[in-house]
């Protein structure tokens, strides 16, 4: 199963500046928001942001929407790729920003 989203970088940067910490919550567990916190730097820091909001969509798309976005935490392998593990399920997750967009891939080779 393949999920798919694609999101304008503005667009979370909007409601990042309007909510703060409080739409970090609500969309990240507490070691993404840790993660997003060490990046310095503004423009890489809401990239990341939009790049696991889309992620966590694109999850939810293949989840059909059982879960909350927070119920989703997005991890880093050793590599620095991206993924997910829901219950018994690896999720597979690439990520890739251009210009004013970011759009997320999810797969997963089997829904238990």
């Amino acid at each position: 199963m393949i999920g798919v989203d694609i999101v304008k970088i503005s667009r979370i940067e909007r409601i990042y500046k309007r909510f703060g910490e409080k739409f970090l919550e609500k969309i990240f567990t507490i070691q993404e928001i840790n993660d997003i916190k060490k990046i310095t730097n503004y423009k890489r820091k809401v990239e990341k942001i939009a790049g696991r909001f889309a992620a966590k969509e694109a999850i939810l798309k293949i989840f059909k929407k059982e879960l909350t976005f927070n119920n989703i935490e997005i991890l880093t392998d050793s590599y620095g790729a991206p993924f997910c593990k829901i219950a018994d399920n690896h999720i597979n997750i690439s990520i890739s920003h251009d210009g004013e967009y970011t759009v997320a891939v999810a797969q997963i080779l089997s829904y238990k």
